[in-house]
């Protein structure tokens, strides 16, 4: 029932169309029903006295027409239900992208980009499947194999008791089917996840496996992992098709039981309707056996699949509908903890700060001090365990995420570019600018020489991640993409990592004239280029530690100094 409702829920539009397909479905299992029952009743009819070519004829007659009664309740069944079917399966895929796009990113991280993958392709294809094929046939089926077996009875209830019986027997065995059916398909799953982690891993890190001769081992990692793949296949195929077989076997057995009753009853228990009954009941061990039994069994894979759907599809959600409060905006935190998951440290430890309108805060401190946590908690890609961080001195939690996300601009140490061209890239900051705007941030940007260089310019297609550019290049973009949006709020993450020191002073003469009037938090590990913020907050194992101006801090004499120290030493390092 959970599956047929999420299946209900997600048909919209093609609800009618569904209806139609199962009641023309149902309607094709009483035709697919009838030549057999034709048979039946025209073999009576022979047994009678006086029958004859013409009295048979009518039965000859009606079974054709039954067959173009099916063929037509197929036409119409199948083209509603591949209509409705699609339909669910992009309405699903919909909602698993909303989902993405509202989840906090921590559980993006932790389902992964391969699990997440599956639940597209894999999960998807059964829904796909159940929606488009398999309820149809299992409906078809039960309406053939149901008005045979009430023929069967009505014209003898010793065989209607074998077929029940070697249909129960099916049915017992389909618990032990389904358990196995649902290890495989979880195997399978995860298989299919390590796969695509695999290529993803062996594509992105090629250029490190071949500068350190680990090519050929990065290769055979990737292989085995295929080969797993393709073993776990082919074992697949054979339990798969030994499951669907147990099922025809129980089936089968329902015609030497029918025989078995017979004997029992002797020659004098036999009446003219054992023929016709006997001959339907082969009839509706094959309707049952070929399409009942195998397709409860692979109903089996789409609940699995319903049950990896909606465990993402119930992962919290980042609520809120409201805006911003008061103009000019101040950022504002209040005892803020962030836990990433239940028994891990803290990533955050009660921090607690004030960003007033135009002001530059810098946070400084050791790699994994919760610098980035704290970034993406003002961008409202997670949300505190517990404390309060304002915006105009509204609740965060109460805004609508995608509203706190259009006032920030962001640009990160770890840029990412699509496939796609230079220009569609720049203008994700801004999809609506114009020539002129766009021509203004690439020259404050100092993208000019490389848009120069490129062979067809802004419409020059990039590798995948932005590869054919270089590091110092790609957060240019991601610079320009800032300057392009424009927003009243500037989140820095090591904007200029990547950067050779000519270019770092372009660009941070470019990110001075987008702080003119704006606020502007920025993570840094040199620190020279943060000395002249308004306020330094430096961070260790979650917590703020030290707060205030260069020359206090330095003078404090505690890790920002000493951390000071050390880049003031190794700035004089040489080689010899």
């Amino acid at each position: 029932m959970t599956l047929l409702s999420l299946l209900l829920a997600h048909l919209g539009s093609a609800r009618p169309a569904f209806f139609r397909a199962m009641i023309l479905t149902a309607v094709e299992g009483l035709a697919a029903a009838l030549p057999a029952l034709i048979v039946a009743f025209g073999l009576l009819r022979l047994r009678q006295d006086g029958a004859d070519v013409m009295a048979l004829l009518p039965y000859a007659l009606a079974v054709p027409a039954a067959v173009a009664l099916r063929i037509l309740a197929i036409r119409g069944a199948w083209r509603d239900g591949f209509r409705a079917g699609n339909a669910v399966t992009e309405s699903i895929r919909n909602r698993l992208l909303d989902q993405m796009r509202a989840v906090p990113i921590s559980v993006l991280q932790r389902w992964s980009a391969a699990k997440l993958a599956t639940l597209f392709t894999e999960d998807g294809r059964w829904i796909n499947e159940i929606s488009t094929f398999n309820l149809n046939r299992l409906l078809g089926g039960l309406a053939a194999g149901l008005t045979l077996l009430f023929c069967i009875v009505v014209l003898d209830a010793v065989t209607a008791a074998a077929v029940l019986l070697a249909f129960g027997l099916g049915l017992i065995a389909m618990p032990l089917s389904g358990r196995l059916l649902k290890r495989l398909l979880s195997t399978r799953n995860a298989e299919v996840a390590r796969l695509n982690q695999a290529i993803g891993e062996y594509g992105e890190g090629i250029a490190v496996f071949r500068s350190f001769c680990a090519g050929d081992e990065a290769f055979a990692r990737l292989a085995a992992a295929a080969r797993r793949m393709l073993s776990l296949m082919q074992g697949s195929v054979a339990q798969v098709v030994a499951l669907e077989a147990l099922a025809i076997v129980a089936m089968a057995l329902a015609l030497p039981l029918a025989l078995l009753a017979f004997g029992l009853r002797g020659e004098a228990g036999l009446s003219l309707s054992l023929v016709p009954a006997f001959f339907l009941a082969l009839a509706a061990s094959h309707a049952l056996a070929a399409a009942v039994l195998p397709q409860a069994l692979l109903i089996r894979l789409a609940l699995q699949a319903e049950a990896n759907i909606r465990r993402f599809l119930a992962e919290p959600v980042l609520e809120g509908t409201g805006c911003e409060g008061d103009r000019p905006l101040t950022l504002e935190l209040d005892r803020v903890h962030l836990r990433y998951e239940v028994g891990k440290p803290e990533a955050v430890c009660d921090a607690s700060f004030t960003v007033r309108p135009g002001a530059t805060v810098a946070l400084v401190g050791p790699s994994g001090a919760g610098k980035s946590s704290l970034l993406a908690l003002m961008l409202r890609f997670v949300d505190p365990t517990s404390g309060r961080i304002s915006l105009g001195g509204a609740d965060l939690t109460t805004l609508d995420p995608a509203r706190v996300q259009a006032l920030i601009g962001f640009v990160n140490q770890d840029v990412h570019l699509f496939r796609d061209t230079l220009r569609a890239n720049l203008l994700l900051g801004d999809p609506k600018a114009g020539p002129e705007k766009l021509a203004a941030a690439i020259r404050a940007a100092r993208l000019e020489e490389l848009v120069a260089a490129l062979p067809d310019g802004l419409d020059t297609r990039i590798g995948e991640g932005g590869r054919t550019l270089s590091g110092g290049e790609r957060q240019r973009v991601a610079v320009a993409r800032a300057l392009l949006k424009d927003a009243p709020i500037l989140l820095l993450d090591e904007a200029s990592s990547a950067m050779d020191p000519l270019n770092e002073r372009a660009i941070q003469q470019a990110i001075a004239a987008l702080e003119d009037g704006r606020t502007v938090v920025v993570v840094a590990h040199r620190l020279r280029s943060i000395a002249a913020a308004d306020e330094i907050l430096v961070m260790e194992a979650g917590r703020i530690v030290e707060r205030g101006r260069h020359e206090a801090l330095l003078a404090l004499g505690g890790l920002y100094a000493r951390l000071w120290t050390v880049q003031d030493r190794a700035a004089g390092w040489r080689l010899r």
